[in-house]
């Protein structure tokens, strides 16, 4: 196995090919995570980090408002209401990696 790396002047040796892998892998998911956001609010949220949106489509389109958008708080908000069970089960399993109920 190939080891190909630079020194950097702090003496930290950096796998290059490595590193931009890994950025390549990260540009991937996100944009797949993007994808299924717009898919769950109809295109009214590009991105999970558009907290804002993300907060105002769950009240406007559910009736929930949400202090936060921390994953403990939907994870709260789909275990403690009554959303209607295809929301509900898609939010669980595609949204927040959760199991179905």
């Amino acid at each position: 196995m190939e080891f190909r790396s630079t020194i950097e002047p702090q003496g930290v040796a950096v796998d290059i090919p490595f590193a931009k892998a890994a950025v390549r892998a990260v540009e991937r998911a996100q944009v797949a995570l993007a994808t299924q956001c717009k898919d769950a609010t109809d295109d009214a949220v590009e991105s999970a980090t558009q907290v804002k949106l993300l907060r105002e489509f769950i009240f406007e389109e559910y009736g929930y408002h949400l202090a936060d958008a921390r994953k403990s708080t939907l994870e709260k908000l789909l275990e403690s209401h009554d959303l209607p069970l295809d929301c509900a089960n898609y939010w669980k399993s595609d949204c927040l990696h959760l199991p179905p109920a």
